[in-house]
């Protein structure tokens, strides 16, 4: 098992032939095409049309084609994601010798809901589902015996061809039954007493939509100061300066399409899955055209919510996200949402590592819902769809138990947000939108109720005209909750990248507590105070100053807010090794390793201190008795960072904080 941190750079050369030579006129001719190929190229760029297809010129004004990116500018391994094909995953979500009655791997896919089977649930008037479908979660712990047991279990019940598994992930524990339409409820409501050896949830194949609303106008005269206009009231400026996120912090964005490609967004992918194409390819089908005030355009809805979260700072494009420096993890759900297409997405989050996970989505709600009075809408939120409500608090427990934040966008609907099961949960933040007055938008849902103790809205961020980045190297204004959550993400990663150990109960309280309150009339979280909040996560960090000034300040239990990954024979085995400092001077004390296997490593360390920095020297290897494995001695140097904190960097430019413990 060897944990050596090697830090390597690729490096690479190229050299070209002059194009002048013993072909003359033929070399002229030749680059006189390729320079009209690149004018052509780059006017398609410029205004989102090409040069040789005649239809894209009839293409209406403010609309963009997506066209397939220019293979020569991108990385080889950002190629290689674009052209993922179905099955062509860095995991296996078969199991691996599957029943005959689980499909076959190149049959395990999800397709769409045809319209026509896209019902009114009998149950409840206000939402839709699949005539047809019903998913299931299993246990955690399921493994490929559970699976196969499942699927004998269910066949041996419900043996006719109309019975089947469609769709099975061993990654996320989850299966889709297909069924006769007329016995949907019967097995909804029998299936867990018909085997009861196995533990589970069935639910019903819920639609959603995503939460954007277009903007009415897009006028291109905007100013820059309209365009970053919700920059300054939420404190981002000032929050940069104490940190603008953690490359080890992943905010897992879970849309409909995500344009990797984009300036904003290349360069810090992981784990890229698309659960609709069962690949890596989370791009937007090429050859489509769409249109930010278009609502119905929900194709570029992705990536302008990954940009808002994560889009980079200082690139000389754009604008920015709110946690620029962090990784994203981009997860396409492809147009259509469905529960079980959702819920596959966010269970891979969880299981692949994401810090924090965005929802910009929803139930999708029959007209019936909107026209509830406020006081049926309560009544509902408080005692209807309990069965739904069990299953996602179910999900949101394994979240906690991974240390993972889930942001909802609240809605659009103007109604009570917590209408919606899923978003019920207090461990999770639900967020509202607000307009350029920071008043909450006409069309935001809400669910502040201090008097009645209820709260579906946890915080409001700004939703109204936000500009940012869409597909095709394009950028726009959109509208909407969806864009006010992935503010509220990044800043909840901004969080965790001072402190990792965040739970989601504390992040929710520091968010409330530092937000600028709006007017209990409106029935809504504060106003997003991101440097505050940071202020409050950072009272636990360590302050150089203070240190500086009494060295005893730094005595006693403190844990870094890096952790290794714990390999053998130098592959990853999904474990990590979090790292503790005692000290029991200002001068010496004792490093451990403990990893989530329970194996703690141990060695002493020295801690010098010079006028601008202090230095914190690992004095032999790290060893755990019973094991021949070790970590080996490193040092690393504490300087003063931003608002004083200590900021640590070890060999290899590794940036991390120390946490009172």
């Amino acid at each position: 098992m060897k944990r050596i941190d090697v830090n390597h750079t690729t490096q690479s050369s190229s050299s070209s032939p002059r194009p002048w030579g013993p072909w003359g006129a033929l070399w002229r001719y030749l680059l006189f095409l390729a320079l009209l190929t690149v004018y052509c190229l780059l006017l398609g760029l410029i205004s989102g049309r090409g040069c040789s297809s005649s239809h894209r010129g009839d293409l209406p004004e403010g609309t963009v084609e997506i066209v397939k990116p220019d293979y020569d500018t991108l990385d080889p391994d950002l190629i290689e994601l674009i052209e993922s094909q179905p099955g062509d995953l860095p995991f296996d979500n078969n199991i691996v010798d599957p029943v005959p009655e689980l499909p076959a791997p190149v049959d395990n896919h999800l397709i769409d809901v045809p319209e026509e089977e896209i019902i009114v649930n009998p149950d409840n008037p206000y939402k839709q589902i699949a005539a047809s479908k019903l998913n299931v979660i299993l246990d955690s712990d399921a493994d490929d015996s559970t699976f196969n047991q499942f699927a004998t279990a269910f066949k041996r019940l419900y043996p006719s061809d109309d019975y089947y598994i469609n769709y099975y992930n061993q990654l996320t524990k989850m299966l889709q039954l297909t069924i006769p339409v007329g016995r949907r409820q019967y097995i909804h409501d029998n299936l867990n007493s018909q085997i009861p050896n196995i533990s589970f949830k069935i639910f019903y194949e819920e639609m959603f939509e995503f939460q954007a609303k277009a903007a009415d106008h897009n006028d291109p005269a905007f100013s820059d100061s309209k365009k970053s206009w919700y920059f300054a009231p939420i404190q981002a400026y000032d929050a940069w300066e104490i940190t603008k996120g953690s490359p080890d912090v992943v905010v897992a964005i879970i849309d409909n399409y995500i344009d990797v490609t984009h300036p904003e967004l290349e360069g810090r992918i992981k784990g890229a899955y698309s659960v609709e194409r069962q690949s890596r390819n989370v791009m937007p089908p090429s050859g489509v055209s769409y249109s930010f005030d278009d609502p119905e355009a929900t194709v570029y809805h992705g990536t302008h919510v990954a940009a808002t979260a994560v889009g980079a700072l200082d690139n000389k494009q754009g604008t920015a996200g709110i946690a620029p420096e962090c990784t994203l993890m981009p997860i396409s759900l492809g147009d259509q949402i469905t529960s079980m297409k959702l819920l596959d997405g966010i269970l891979y989050a969880i299981n692949q590592g994401a810090s924090v996970i965005n929802l910009s989505v929803g139930n999708y709600y029959t007209p019936e819902a909107a026209n509830a009075s406020e006081a049926d809408q309560l009544n509902y939120s408080r005692n209807e769809g309990k069965y739904m409500q069990d299953v996602w608090d179910y999900v949101f427990r394994l979240a906690d138990e991974r240390n993972v934040t889930i942001v909802w966008a609240g809605g659009n609907q103007a109604m009570i947000t917590g209408m919606d099961e899923c978003k019920r949960n207090d461990n999770t933040l639900r967020v509202s939108a607000v307009d350029h007055n920071l008043q909450l938008a006409d069309f935001s849902n809400y669910g502040r109720f201090d008097n009645y103790n209820i709260n579906y809205s946890d915080v409001s961020a700004p939703g109204v005209d936000i500009w940012n980045a869409g597909p095709a190297n394009n950028y726009g204004y959109s509208d909407g909750t969806s864009m006010a959550a992935p503010i509220v993400t990044g800043a909840v990663a901004l969080m965790k990248s001072l402190n990792p150990n965040l739970t989601n109960s504390e992040i929710v309280k520091i968010i409330n507590d530092t937000s600028k309150k709006l007017p209990t009339s409106q029935h809504a979280g504060g106003l997003l105070q991101i440097k505050d909040a940071l202020n409050a996560v950072g009272g636990n960090v360590a302050n150089f100053d203070e240190i500086v000034e009494d060295k005893n300040r730094i005595l006693g239990d403190w844990e870094t807010t890096e952790k290794r990954d714990v390999t053998l024979n130098d592959v990853p085995t999904g474990y990590q090794a979090h790292i503790f400092l005692h000290f029991a001077t200002p001068t010496s004390g004792t490093i451990s390793y403990r990893e989530d296997t329970g194996n703690v490593y141990t060695a002493p360390f020295t801690a010098t201190y010079g006028s601008d920095h202090i230095k914190i020297k690992q004095t032999r290897d790290a060893t755990c008795p019973g094991q021949e494995d070790r970590y080996p001695a490193y040092e690393f140097i504490g300087r003063r960072g931003p608002n004083g904190l200590m900021e640590c960097t070890r060999p290899g430019g590794v940036v991390f904080f120390l946490i009172r413990r």
